[in-house]
């Protein structure tokens, strides 16, 4: 597989991964670097302001950002993402947020708010926990309950609760301060609230509803696209990862750390892991190909080729937290030190694990 990230690019987010991870934030550089890449328009065509890229590509792509850093990579991957969103916007609305070279719109899944309907729109307030990049955002979307004007909930047809989504700017939320977590420091995902906005009908959108633009990827089913593109962060590391502790265990090996037993034992263990990765991986990959070659043939991605990518999606992440987890003790203690770069990537792909959306390898 070719490099999707030039290695001046890649050294650049490595090396600010320490400062992005004591500012509590990705560091200027790196948001430079995003921001002159287009990293957070991966979904949007080049004709929008964006690039052109296809499925595979954009894979490998956020991988090797998430390689040089995992706050990066999951900060690109986010709040690109929202940029998949702008296909179901007017085409008045996707130039109006993403004409700004700085553009970040970030967000949240969880329906933590309400959206009472009104003439011509809505009136949204509540508060969402975490929002990727929510300190450089300069938009945010959220999901509400709609609730009709006298505060009784809308249903579906199904007698559900009607969801929908919400687009604001920067300046009608308040960011509110809920990021501690221990690892994925430097993503800054603190929560925001929304008191009582006034939202038109046009900043009102269904992901499940017919496209409005031609986006990247935009015919891919949205389940399986949020799981593979999580995957390949926690790929990501696990490749950093694997890097690391081979260059630690090889220094530990040469300076007799180990018995001759122990070094024996440990050489078979590293090569196991990153086997078994590397076949999780390939096989992630490999499953990602066909459902895009059955799209492009026919217009849609079986069932049974989206389940494989789902449960590939949640393999690849199993076994790359798996895999950190069986070879971090052979680096020692200095990999458990404060600011050591293993100890980083091992407490960011932890963090990530959070993430209920590929918690279980099934």
């Amino acid at each position: 597989m070719q490099p999707y990230l030039d290695p001046d690019s890649a050294t650049v987010i490595r090396n600010q991964a320490g400062a992005s991870e004591e500012a509590g934030q990705l560091h200027p550089q790196v948001l430079n670097l995003i921001y002159t890449q287009k990293l957070f328009k991966l979904y949007l065509p080049a004709h929008l302001g964006g690039i052109d890229i296809d499925l595979p590509s954009l894979l490998g792509l956020l991988e090797a950002v998430a390689e040089a850093d995992g706050s990066t990579g999951w900060v690109v991957t986010l709040c690109s993402g929202a940029s998949w969103f702008a296909g179901f916007w007017p085409e008045t609305l996707v130039r109006e947020v993403f004409n700004r070279p700085d553009v970040c719109v970030t967000g949240s899944g969880a329906a933590s708010g309400t959206a009472t309907q009104t003439a011509g729109g809505y009136v949204v307030e509540g508060a969402w926990p975490y929002a990727t990049g929510a300190l450089h955002a300069t938009h945010f979307t959220a999901n509400c309950r709609i609730l009709a004007p006298d505060g009784l909930p809308v249903l579906t047809e199904s007698g559900q609760p009607l969801i929908r989504s919400f687009l604001f700017t920067a300046d009608q939320v308040e960011r509110l301060p809920t990021w501690s977590a221990v690892g994925m420091v430097g993503t800054g995902s603190h929560g925001f609230a929304v008191h009582r906005q006034t939202v038109s009908e046009e900043r009102s959108f269904d992901i499940n509803s017919p496209l409005q633009q031609t986006i990247n990827v935009g015919n891919y089913p949205f389940l399986q696209l949020a799981e593979a593109t999580l995957a390949v962060n926690f790929s990501g590391m696990a490749r950093h990862f694997l890097a690391l502790i081979g260059e630690r265990v090889d220094s530990r090996l040469r300076s007799g750390a180990f018995t001759a037993e122990q070094a024996r034992y440990v050489e078979q263990a590293m090569r196991a892991q990153r086997d078994l990765f590397m076949n999780h991986r390939g096989l992630f990959y490999e499953v990602v190909a066909e459902s895009c070659r059955e799209l492009d043939h026919s217009g849609e991605v079986t069932e049974s080729t989206l389940r494989q990518v789902s449960n590939c999606s949640r393999q690849l992440a199993h076994t790359a937290r798996e895999v950190v987890d069986r070879l971090f003790p052979y680096g020692g203690l200095e990999t458990v030190k404060s600011g050591t770069e293993l100890g980083r990537v091992w407490r960011d792909i932890h963090t990530a694990s959070g993430h209920s959306l590929l918690t279980f390898p099934f």
